[in-house]
């Protein structure tokens, strides 16, 4: 697909830099499933049912990007970008009725399933910085650094939730989220403590008017990376994540953010070894 990338010098210290692309998606592979499930006949009330959509066409995103970047002469990096991203045929989820045959007896069900939607904008503003300890201290400071980034988003989607005449929400996507991280390092070790945040974020918006929107609390995670290579081409590395014990909660979208649900995550810890071959 198309790209453009240009970047200008403007100093020996600033450089600015804009971007322009077009980029596919494709549908996950389960949204594809011809499969449905449905509710239990005895909720005569309420049939409902979930299933994929086979005929789902992938979403085309065109993609705007400018930034300004600092580069001083003691070191690091600091840029700020502005960003814009054009979706067309986003997939987002849709409910309509269906008759549904079983047992030879037809019933009328509202099935929700992933659809081709109109699309939206998304458009935001991001900060990043680098700064390496080395040109500021002689002492042994100097082997620590700092980067991090923060980012906000706001999006707009033309296509509207059916039975509620509201707009879709971009799913998955928070309006604030950033990172810090703290690094050392020196000859063949290094270590790297991250924290990562981001706010509430939609999960799944409500079908129509007697549900509520489902959203995600935000937090902040805290990983541990440490590395150490034995030559050029043996590494040893150990990760822990999530060392808070964050846990994953959702909440419906009501005055008083009513408890929907809490997974307990937990720390996990990986140990490798890697050998690479010239």
């Amino acid at each position: 697909l198309p790209a453009f990338n240009i970047a200008v010098d403007l100093s020996e210290d600033w450089v600015i830099r804009g971007a322009a692309n077009k980029t596919m998606t494709r549908p996950d592979p389960i949204d594809l499933s011809s499969q449905i499930n449905i509710s239990d006949l005895e909720d005569e009330e309420e049939l409902t049912g979930r299933g994929g959509n086979p005929d789902l066409d992938p979403y085309v995103t065109y993609n705007y990007d400018l930034s300004l970047e600092w580069y001083p002469e003691v070191g690091g990096n600091y840029g700020l970008g502005l960003f814009y991203k054009d979706l067309q045929g986003y997939i987002s989820n849709g409910s309509s009725p269906e008759i549904i045959t079983i047992d030879g007896v037809d019933y009328l069900y509202d099935i929700r399933r992933p659809v081709n939607t109109d699309g939206g904008t998304i458009t935001g503003v991001e900060f990043q910085f680098h700064t390496p300890f080395d040109e500021f201290f002689d002492s042994w400071l100097k082997y620590f650094g700092i980067n991090g980034s923060f980012t906000y988003v706001d999006a707009e989607m033309d296509a509207v939730v059916p039975e509620r005449n509201v707009p879709i929400s971009l799913r998955g996507t928070s309006e604030k989220s950033g990172n810090f991280v703290v690094y050392f390092e020196k000859n063949n070790f290094g270590a790297r403590l991250a924290a990562n945040y981001r706010s509430d974020y939609l999960y799944q918006e409500a079908s129509d008017d007697d549900r509520f929107d489902e959203w995600t609390h935000g937090r902040t995670i805290v990983d541990l990376n440490l590395d150490y290579a034995f030559g050029k081409n043996m590494k040893l590395r150990f990760t822990a994540n999530n060392l808070t014990e964050e846990n994953r909660s959702r909440f419906w979208y009501t005055p008083n953010n009513w408890f929907s649900d809490e997974r307990h995550n937990g720390r996990t810890y990986v140990l490798e070894f890697r050998i690479t071959t010239d």
